[in-house]
């Protein structure tokens, strides 16, 4: 199965929107997203800057970033790169003692921390207990799911909808059959054409197995796609 028309790659930062010429997304369960983008015109440090898909005529945001990187390529090329809002978020202090608190109240501590507003999109039922956080909000988070030895749930912080959704570990949905999508399969994973709904966590049917994606990344050069798969409890 290919796709009928290309995907286009916008950025948008405030006050300006850019169209990616070239771009290098990567995307991973476990690891903060890596974009690099070079468009026609600079895209400033510092920027907090939103990446948005349009195929089909249909546009959707696909993932944000913090421009720490730019670089003048010619008169006319530049680029920018930069690491997901969500690794900024991750390394702040989160220092607080919580006195008989469950799983929810203590995400809720922490999305208060964050800005956000915590949104429990699957029921998870823990015992409260009380806590003493003294490192960061992502030893927050590691710390809660080794307690509690929590499975099949997981936590994602939406910065374009100012939330920390606790989720299942799996996208809902039927698994996307990606067989006919696949055009090889290399050391590297598999090789498709670009969909704007590839992204961790999605379930994939391949070779008669259902599978997770474990790891994206979009290739503007190549104008391809590349898949890890992982096993649904991995």
């Amino acid at each position: 199965m290919k796709t009928p028309n290309p995907i286009e790659i916008t950025v948008e930062v405030k006050g300006a929107s850019f169209v990616a010429r070239d771009y290098l997304i990567t995307l991973e369960r476990r690891a903060a997203p890596l974009v690099e983008v070079w468009t026609d015109e600079p895209v400033a440090m510092g920027s907090e800057a939103l990446v948005y898909t349009t195929f089909l005529k249909e546009t959707a945001p696909y993932v944000d970033f913090v421009v720490n990187r730019f670089a003048q390529v010619s008169q006319t090329s530049f680029m920018a790169s930069g690491e997901g809002l969500a690794r900024l978020a991750l390394d702040s202090p989160f220092c607080e003692r919580l006195l008989r608190a469950d799983l929810n109240s203590c995400l809720a501590a922490v999305a208060e921390a964050l800005g956000l507003t915590f949104v429990p999109m699957t029921p998870v039922v823990t015992f409260p207990m009380d806590w003493l956080f003294l490192s960061t909000v992502r030893n927050a988070f590691d710390q809660l799911w080794r307690d509690y030895e929590l499975t099949g749930v997981r936590w994602h912080l939406d910065f374009l909808g100012g939330k920390l959704l606790l989720l299942p570990a799996l996208l809902p949905g039927l698994p996307i059959e990606i067989d006919e999508l696949a055009q090889s399969e290399t050391e590297k994973g598999i090789i498709t054409d670009i969909l704007p709904n590839l992204r961790p966590f999605l379930p994939v049917s391949y070779r008669g197995e259902t599978r997770v994606i474990d790891k994206v990344v979009l290739n503007g050069k190549t104008k391809q796609a590349q898949l890890d798969l992982a096993g649904p409890e991995d």
